[in-house]
């Protein structure tokens, strides 16, 4: 009688052909990559703060130098170091750290950070006072890897006192949650500009110092001499997002 996988083997049998699958396309492409004519699609998993920043600019970027080549984008999950390791994902672009050192990885911007409240806000004008901070409602985005994350310990490891009012998956509804409340809330600068742009709110000082937070981006050592996967990454490392 001949050997029969277990169920246990069956279960991993689609597991295993994706990673294979995914390898096999990153090893076809190594030898040669022509941007104006490759219709390679790329996958990448960003953080929000890549979706906002990055992306639409990424976008207009490949229109211009290589109409054909596609994109596959995902959200940073805490599978990131697993999809980076057996090819699932090409690129992570994520402003919070939490992916390992043996990653290989690229610093893209350093983003200070600063208040956010309504326009017209009742009490807040300018800046926060430390007073302002500690007594009135934070808003906050909690979600892996997110730049919020980062947002969060480096306030923790000041030792910052704050009241949490709402936490939130996305920032899909912030500027408007800002615009119609008291909530403060504190983000990198860039993302504050852009939420700022659509809504009734406006960036306002802090009263205290803390170091920016850094966005970098991510891939695996076997990407490293892929001719498409170092285009892809130097595009990317060109785009400097206003904030």
């Amino acid at each position: 009688m001949g050997m029969e996988p277990t169920d246990f083997a069956h279960a991993l049998c689609p597991s295993i052909q994706q990673s294979a699958d995914s390898l096999q396309s990153s090893l076809l492409f190594r030898m040669d990559f022509v941007p104006t004519e490759s219709d390679r699609n790329f996958r990448i998993a960003m953080t929000e703060f890549g979706l906002m920043l990055f992306l639409p600019l990424i976008l207009k970027q490949l229109s211009a130098v290589a109409p054909k080549v596609t994109l596959s984008v995902s959200q940073v999950t805490t599978e990131i170091e697993n999809e980076l390791t057996d090819g699932r994902i090409e690129i992570a672009l994520s402003g919070a750290g939490g992916i390992k050192d043996y990653f290989y990885q690229q610093l893209l911007i350093e983003s200070p950070l600063t208040g956010l409240v309504s326009r017209s806000h009742p009490e807040i004008g300018h800046e926060i006072t430390q007073e302002q901070y500690e007594r009135i409602g934070h808003v906050v985005v909690i979600s892996p890897h997110g730049g919020q994350v980062a947002t969060n310990r480096k306030l923790h490891s000041f030792g910052l006192r704050r009241r949490v009012a709402l936490q939130l998956s996305s920032f899909t509804a912030y500027a408007k949650i800002l615009q119609s409340t008291g909530y403060i809330s504190i983000l990198p600068t860039h993302i504050a500009t852009v939420l700022a742009r659509d809504g009734d709110i406006k960036l306002v000082g802090l009263p205290f110092e803390l170091e920016p937070i850094a966005f970098r981006q991510y891939w695996h050592a076997r990407q490293d001499f892929d001719l498409g996967h170092r285009w892809l990454r130097k595009l990317i490392s060109t785009i400097q997002p206003t904030g």
